[in-house]
């Protein structure tokens, strides 16, 4: 696509948000090594229907003004999001169902290894890259690679539940009746609207006389080298009252472990 046809399909240009410029500088500092790269991976079972699949996430891209945003930072001198009209999307597609399930799983994990060290061209929409792997007769291995700087843990569950509607439309031989999605533009004029000095004046009140970082007290003065690392799976039930509190006062599962990191912390210094 030459620089006409560049310029004809731009729709919006606007700057980023302040946790936007923060993943965008990590990102870029260390590129290759899937920072800020969201993955999902989940079995599907049925008969799933390609040409409608593929075609429901291309509704999910044209409904949505961030699956189109590339990031322009080159030459400038704060960088910018830039909304293009059309973005068409490719799904990679690959067969193993006829592989021995040892292989399948193999690869299926070398490919997601791999995946995550794909450097993604932050200037070319869509930053998310989607992959359906046939593993046996009616059940699929759904890969969803996803850029932190466009979607947020909200934004997955919001956009999963459209393309589930879209999907099953489409099998059905109708087009979903969706409600008009806002452009992200709109958070980031409401962003320029606040007082920013109100916000540093707080926190600088909140952090004055700090001069140096808090001292843990854990365990022995000497130990002071090593870590361990344990996954713990909590009992279904524990994780749907986490859900449900995390709902209730319209927060993401995330920050209220952060919450309760924060908590330790305090404990603990």
């Amino acid at each position: 696509m030459n620089k006409a046809m560049d310029a004809k399909n731009i729709q919006d240009i606007y700057t980023l948000s302040s946790t936007q410029q923060g993943i965008l500088f990590h990102i870029i500092s260390e590129p290759g090594l899937g920072i800020y790269l969201e993955q999902i991976v989940c079995s599907l079972h049925g008969n799933i229907d390609v040409v409608n699949f593929e075609r429901a996430w291309q509704q999910i891209i044209d409904r949505h003004t961030c699956l189109r945003t590339g990031f322009i930072w080159q030459n400038l001198d704060q960088p910018v999001q830039v909304v293009y009209r059309h973005v068409q999307l490719k799904i990679e597609q690959y067969d193993w169902s006829k592989q021995l399930t040892f292989w399948q799983e193999e690869q299926l994990q070398a490919y997601i290894k791999a995946d995550r060290k794909r450097i993604c061209k932050l200037s070319q929409p869509p930053l998310m890259r989607l992959t359906l792997i046939q593993v046996a007769e009616n059940t699929y291995k759904f890969i969803w690679s996803i850029c932190h700087l466009i979607l947020d843990a909200w934004s997955l569950n919001i956009l999963l539940k459209e393309f589930f509607c879209c999907y099953d439309a489409f099998c059905k031989g109708y087009n979903a009746n969706l409600a008009p999605s806002l452009p992200y533009r709109n958070y980031i004029t409401w962003l320029k609207q606040q007082d920013i000095s109100k916000a540093e004046a707080f926190w600088r009140e909140i952090l004055r006389g700090w001069q140096s970082p808090t001292k843990l007290t854990v365990g022995s003065p000497t130990h002071t080298q090593g870590f361990n690392q344990e996954d713990i799976l909590l009992p279904s039930e524990n994780t749907a009252a986490l859900k449900s509190l995390a709902k209730q006062y319209h927060l993401t599962v995330n920050t209220l472990i952060l919450g309760a990191w924060a908590l330790l912390l305090s404990h603990y210094s």
